[in-house]
């Protein structure tokens, strides 16, 4: 049986659309279609001259489910001084955007100075909806309430009433307050009649759930080393310059102990450029070497080495 475009539910425009299809097929041309619909395993797009293509729909799935989970660079959700995401309450988080490092000089944007100022005053916001009203403001776009663990809401007062509800189990699934996390849960359960088991996600949570993994390891490997830490990275980042779109991630390296001189640290790969996207990579392989990293301004012995202004 056949189903044409306007019969699509929600979660199927969601899944099947022109850039979910791109993004599986390179060669898809999104011009001149003058209708799609679902054939057995197939997404057909009917174009303009008649011509009908067929698309393998399950491509089109993994590629929506892919899209969706991705995760950006290091550093595109850190807040100032490269701070990390900040608990706010009921097991929630604000995770910023990271305007502090779009470009060289970028920490000047309006956006950047707005979370300087507030980044230690969020406690002061009391309640969810003001504080997704704060967050989403267009003028500044602070960034999300996110919560990878679920959110836990306060336990109401204790009572003794026979009218009361039998206490249910809280709902720890993931949640985000981006579009994208609240468009997917809207429509889940069509959503997951094409995709069984699918449950909401979003880059925010991946991007949280990747730096909280990261966390996790480098805090499990300075453990497993009681004392002075000998092998340590010390790493600095300069967003791009004006007109490029990479940054230049800097590393040094050492076996002599985090406190050693400069002249005990070496360059690592010296010839190799760096950029923002190969961030994870590297804090992964430092940390399976047993190398602990630290962000250069925590070791001020190695300040004239990393003496540039972001």
């Amino acid at each position: 049986m056949t189903t044409t475009i306007e019969q699509l539910n929600s979660g199927q425009r969601i899944i099947y659309s022109r850039s979910n299809i791109r993004r599986a097929f390179a060669d898809f041309d999104d011009t001149d279609i003058s209708g799609m619909y679902l054939n057995n395993n197939d997404l057909v797009v009917v174009y303009n001259d008649g011509v009908e293509k067929l698309f393998d729909k399950r491509v089109i799935k993994d590629a929506f489910k892919d899209f969706r989970s991705r995760c950006p660079d290091f550093f595109a959700y850190l807040g100032p001084d490269l701070k990390g995401p900040s608990f706010w309450r009921n097991n929630c988080y604000v995770l910023y955007k990271g305007w502090n490092y779009q470009f060289q000089g970028s920490y000047r944007l309006p956006q950047a100075i707005m979370q300087q100022k507030w980044g230690d005053k969020l406690q002061l916001i009391e309640n969810e909806e003001g504080m997704k009203a704060f967050l989403n403001n267009p003028d500044y776009g602070f960034g999300y309430l996110i919560a990878p663990d679920g959110v836990l809401l306060p336990a109401p007062p204790l009572s003794i009433d026979d009218s009361d509800e039998i206490a249910q189990e809280p709902d720890l699934s993931p949640y985000c307050s981006c579009g994208s996390f609240l468009q997917q849960k809207e429509v889940l359960n069509e959503i997951q009649e094409e995709i069984p088991g699918y449950e909401p996600t979003c880059k925010h949570l991946a991007w949280i759930n990747r730096y909280r993994e990261f966390l996790s390891k480098r805090s499990a490997l300075i453990e497993s080393n009681p004392g002075m830490i000998e092998k340590a990275t010390a790493w600095s980042y300069a967003p791009p310059a004006p007109g490029e779109q990479l940054g230049q991630l800097q590393i040094l390296y050492t076996a002599s102990g985090k406190m050693a001189p400069i002249n005990k640290w070496r360059i690592y790969k010296k010839d190799v450029r760096y950029s923002q996207h190969d961030a994870w990579d590297l804090f992964d392989a430092m940390l399976e070497n047993e190398f602990v990293p630290f962000p250069a301004p925590a070791l001020t012995q190695l300040k004239p080495f990393f003496n540039k202004k972001n």
